[in-house]
């Protein structure tokens, strides 16, 4: 009897003993894995490549870099597209073009050097997607942009300086006497005496607002409205608008740290880069997106252990992208050291929040290494519904050590970054604001501006008036039969009461008056065929005056800065050409377009007088 319970509770668990020993690999397994192998040896070895020829060197070196974890080589690249243009051999450029086929300049180089107009398309839409590319074209852009406005408007307020100025004059010599005539040399000298303020630093823009704003209270209402919109415009241009430029200017000028981290992070790497990295982020250890490129560095090295004591927690990450990045980088390290069970607790957490393919292959491999195979087949197949091409391009690729994709920082990101104002930025707006607006005033006199733009149309006087048929000026005369008064009393006595005035000193006058006024559109046609826009405004169309001369500054501006503005490496020759035909494709038909009215205006003028 003994025996045969002591049989029963055997066979009741013997079948538990053998499947808890059966699992207890898989339960090992799941608790602590065997770490992945992260490489550690140097990139390539030359010992081993001393006897291969050089095309073999170069692929043994390429192989092994992207086993690391380097997606680009741009350096190699380079060479080898320079290589390819001097020695003619377009299968060197294409080459090139498979070891870095994300830097812009380079498939521009390989344009040239292969003549194929695919490869040039190719580099526009690599450049799209350059952070060092799209800085430089924020920085460059919004320069150029900003020197054709204050061009624009520095030619408005100097026309309605000229303008204006004999009109106060006019209407300040008739306080003394009705009769007196407009003097032009105390008109010059009060604008000079305006002109001398520079030299007690003040700077031309502000004395230029200030004496177009002056100026422009005695001109007719649409041009006043124009010079009170151009100053406010001039406002927004040296106050926001700079510190939003110099911000830019900055990370892409005087602060190369962004666009190092960018290159790190996505693999891409310069000489340097990761070096100037880490030091910003021993300077800056809050910075989690310096402590993603940094760590993203090291684990390339293999130094597993140093890169995950360096990455933030990612509850302390306010971007949400970058907080997945941060996710997702330290699932790669844990698995690399075998901690299956916090890589699937990050990339499960990293998932609920973004479920993109990437992060969903992750789970998948962290899930086979778990040994959750129904898991690990699910995700698996979700991420290939999303990427197929992804999914499969990776799995060609993959080696031990790249186990995981990497989830990389979006550009987006890295541009709200380079919109953040430092103290470097802060300064170098200062700078430019004292070389605009002068060192004797302080940084916020931009704020008086916008003031002063609305003073402009409260100011407003129409004391002073032009005659309509001869010209010349007058004094504001009323209105007659409802009707405004438009001609001087010459005008109306030579022209209105004929019957007391002989037909041969009327017709003599009339000679006279279209002399003048001849040579007068003689004058503003000669300007106009040199400074596009001033005819437009010299007949009140302000509005397209001064985008005539806006687009003419702005293209003369991209044709002078072309060969001398620094470009970043990754856009290179880019830079010329591309700022070369824009500012052609700006200046030229502008100009054309002055010439062709300077030559109308000229003929009109003399077909009238005849």
């Amino acid at each position: 009897m003994l025996r045969s319970r002591t049989w029963r509770w055997a066979g009741a668990f013997l079948p538990g003993l053998l499947a808890l020993a059966l699992c207890a690999p898989a339960l090992a397994e799941l608790e602590r894995a065997d770490p992945l192998e992260v490489p550690s040896e140097p990139v390539t070895d030359p010992a081993r490549v001393r006897e291969l020829a050089p095309t073999e060197r170069l692929d043994v070196a390429v192989a092994s870099y992207r086993d690391h974890g380097y997606e680009e080589l741009p350096y190699v690249a380079w060479g080898l597209v320079r290589l390819a243009a001097e020695l003619g051999d377009p299968q060197l450029a294409e080459r090139a073009l498979e070891i870095a086929p994300g830097v812009p300049a380079i498939w521009f180089r390989a344009a040239l050097a292969t003549r194929n107009p695919v490869h040039a398309l190719r580099a526009a839409e690599s450049f799209s997607a350059s952070l060092p590319a799209a800085l430089w074209a924020l920085s460059t852009v919004g320069g150029v942009l900003g020197a054709g406005l204050l061009a624009a408007a520095s030619a408005l307020l100097v026309l309605a300086m000229v303008r204006g100025a004999p009109l106060h004059a006019f209407s300040w010599a008739r306080r003394f006497s009705p009769d007196a005539p407009l003097v032009w040399p105390g008109v010059l000298l009060a604008i000079t005496a305006l002109c001398l303020l520079t030299l007690g630093g003040i700077g031309w823009l502000a004395v230029l607002c200030t004496g177009g704003a002056l100026a422009s209270t005695r001109l007719r209402r649409g041009e006043t409205l124009g010079v009170a919109a151009v100053v406010g415009v001039v406002a927004l241009v040296v106050g926001p608008g700079l510190d939003l430029w110099a911000r830019v200017a900055t990370h892409l000028e005087h602060d190369a740290v962004l666009t190092a981290a960018w290159r790190v992070e996505r693999g891409h790497d310069l000489p340097g880069d990761a070096a100037l990295v880490e030091a910003a982020r021993l300077a800056r250890p809050s910075d989690a997106l310096l402590a993603v490129a940094a760590a993203t560095h090291l684990r390339r090295g293999g130094q597993v252990d140093e890169a995950l004591a360096i990455l933030p927690d990612p509850a302390g990450v306010a971007q949400p992208r970058l907080q997945l990045a941060v996710l997702n980088l330290r699932a790669t390290l844990q698995l690399a050291g075998g901690d299956v069970v916090a890589a699937i607790d990050d990339l499960e957490r990293a998932r609920s929040a973004d479920e993109s393919a990437r992060l969903l292959f992750n789970l998948s491999q962290a899930y086979g290494r778990a040994l959750r195979l129904m898991d690990n087949k699910a995700a698996f197949n979700a991420a290939r519904e999303l990427d197929p091409v992804l999914v499969s391009d990776f799995e060609q690729g993959q080696t031990l050590h790249r186990f995981l994709m990497s989830y990389p920082i979006p550009m987006h990101t890295f541009l709200q970054r380079a919109l953040l104002a430092t103290a470097e930025s802060a300064a170098y707006a200062r700078e430019m604001r004292a070389r605009l607006l002068g060192r004797a005033l302080p940084d916020f006199a931009w704020l008086v501006l916008p003031v002063l733009s609305v003073a402009i149309l409260l100011l407003r006087r129409s004391t002073v008036q032009r005659c309509s048929r001869c010209d010349r000026l007058m004094a504001a005369r009323g209105r007659r039969r409802g009707a405004p008064v438009t001609t001087c009393v010459r005008c109306e006595r030579l022209f209105e009461r004929k019957d007391s005035i002989d037909a041969r000193v009327r017709k003599r006058q009339l000679d006279l008056d279209r002399q003048q006024q001849r040579a007068n559109a003689l004058r503003v046609a000669a300007l106009g065929a040199f400074v596009p826009g001033v005819i437009a405004v010299h007949e009140g169309q302000i509005v397209r005056g001064v985008v005539q001369i806006g687009l003419a500054a702005t293209g003369v501006a991209l044709l002078l800065i072309a060969r001398t503005a620094a470009a970043p490496w990754e856009v290179g020759a880019i830079a010329i050409w591309g700022m070369t035909f824009a500012g052609l494709a700006l200046a030229v038909p502008t100009w054309v377009s002055a010439l062709l009215r300077a030559l109308r205006l000229a003929t009109r003028s003399r077909r009238n007088t005849a």
